[in-house]
């Protein structure tokens, strides 16, 4: 059989994709979303739906924007973020700084240029992380603290006794009852989405393969988890966005024998974002 220098290539093209790191990333389940006009089969079923009374209202979304000097940051990546001696990603890495952790932010960074890694955009942060000066990916740094539990009320809490003005209870509900028909909300003030996102991905115990979800033109898209406890009949993803792609709710369900759970996030007025649980039996 004749090998052309065609085959090698396609062999050699198709070798890296399903080895290369970078590319494996990107095999997430809301990935499966750019397959939903193809003809390739996948095992995480995605559903998009063009109406549902479950959309939340369409707001406009706050800007990324530089911090300011002196502001505490959050780290938000499970298995931490580099800080490097420079904007770039071929910078050399400084040290590693550690999920839960915070560092100060040392200037205002001049470099605006969007960087996107994992479906989240954000800028280069000049910081200070336990003395080490350097520069970090901003998509991962939040002002708001990783949650220590899964309770909105002790996060609020907690919010209060460090200080920090952040969030606040929804005074239209305040029930916090896991055991019965109830539900609870706070809101997290002067916010983004990630902001919101990378919070309840804590409170909400959203598993970690459910990524941030990429822009698109669809409104309403709906993501199963195949991957499911033996005490959980099914678990999914709603996520809904604007006209410009923007996301601007997400809603995930849980549901066992004789319980449910739907959990969101949701953009409201004055660049807010609230977080809510409605636990239901039945």
């Amino acid at each position: 059989m004749l090998i052309n220098s065609k085959s090698i290539l396609f062999v050699g093209v198709f070798a890296w994709l399903n080895f290369n790191p970078v590319v494996a990333q990107e095999n997430n389940l809301e990935s499966t979303m750019r397959l939903e006009n193809s003809n390739v089969g996948n095992s995480y079923p995605v559903k998009s739906n063009s109406e549902t009374a479950l959309s939340p209202p369409t707001q406009k979304l706050k800007d990324i924007e530089p911090y300011s000097q002196g502001t505490s940051l959050y780290i938000h990546s499970l298995d931490g973020l580099n800080l490097r001696a420079a904007p770039s990603l071929a910078a050399k890495k400084v040290t590693r700084m550690i999920y839960g952790e915070h560092a100060v932010v040392e200037s205002r960074t001049n470099n605006l240029t969007t960087i996107t890694y994992d479906n989240i955009d954000g800028l280069w942060v000049h910081i200070s992380y336990k003395g080490v000066t350097g520069y970090a990916f901003g998509g991962y740094l939040s002002r708001f603290p990783v949650p220590k539990s899964k309770s909105l009320k002790e996060y609020v809490n907690s919010l209060k006794l460090a200080g920090k003005n952040l969030a606040e209870f929804d005074v239209e509900t305040k029930f916090d009852n896991p055991n019965s028909n109830s539900k609870f909300a706070i809101v997290l003030t002067n916010a983004r989405f990630i902001d919101g996102f990378l919070v309840a991905k804590k409170l909400f115990s959203i598993p970690n393969r459910f990524r941030y979800p990429i822009k698109s033109r669809l409104k309403v898209t709906t993501i199963n988890d195949p991957e499911i406890r033996a005490e959980i009949s099914g678990k999914s993803i709603e996520i809904h966005r604007n006209d410009n792609g923007d996301i601007t709710g997400l809603i995930y369900f849980e549901k066992g024998q004789g319980w449910g759970r739907k959990s969101t996030i949701t953009v409201i007025e004055d660049n807010s974002i609230r977080l809510q649980v409605d636990n239901f039996s039945g």
